[in-house]
């Protein structure tokens, strides 16, 4: 008989996400733009010119917001990662050594003159994981642990579901640890 632990219900603030994305994946690409920007902002100042603070504004304001469009479109909405932002829940299967995530759609509304009713609900998405795919040791995020699996995924669980749900934690890690 298979054991798999109890499934923990959570979802990840978007703050999280973000955060990690821009802090793991932006940090080289923005702080050398930083750096030109104080520059031009250093020179406007000794110089007493405006031109370098207009060129400064120009980049800070057209060339920073296209750099984090684009990594928000490229690695936040890819479906390894983008279902961190859904209401999903987890559990560890000891014996088959594989995480199960069971992704919850939100329902759709439909618009109708009278009253804005639920459609029908989406059926829930099943994804397994297995724990040998997972890369070792995790990222600490701000409030939360970030695994990484396979070539794009990130798997957020809140710090506070692995701290106060001991059998979770014991089964991931030392199925992990194997």
């Amino acid at each position: 008989m298979e054991k798999e632990s109890a499934e923990y219900r959570f979802k990840v603030s978007g703050k999280s996400l973000i955060g990690y994305l821009y802090l793991s994946r932006l940090k080289w690409t923005i702080l050398p733009i930083a750096a030109i920007l104080i520059s031009l902002l250093l020179w406007a100042i000794i110089a007493g010119d405006i031109r370098p603070a207009i060129l400064m504004l120009m980049v800070g304001f057209i060339l920073i917001p296209m750099i984090m469009g684009f990594a928000y479109i490229s690695f936040a909405l890819h479906p390894d990662i983008a279902f961190n932002s859904l209401p999903h829940s987890v559990s560890v299967s000891q014996e088959t050594e594989c995480l199960r995530i069971t992704i919850y759609p939100k329902p759709f509304r439909e618009e109708t003159e009278k009253n804005d009713e639920c459609v029908e609900e989406p059926a829930p998405v099943v994804k397994t994981i297995s724990l040998r795919s997972i890369i070792l040791p995790p990222y600490r995020g701000f409030n939360d642990y970030i695994f990484r699996f396979d070539k794009h995924g990130l798997l957020f669980i809140p710090e506070t579901l692995l701290r106060n749900n001991s059998e979770l934690s014991q089964a991931l890690f030392q199925t992990i640890s194997k």
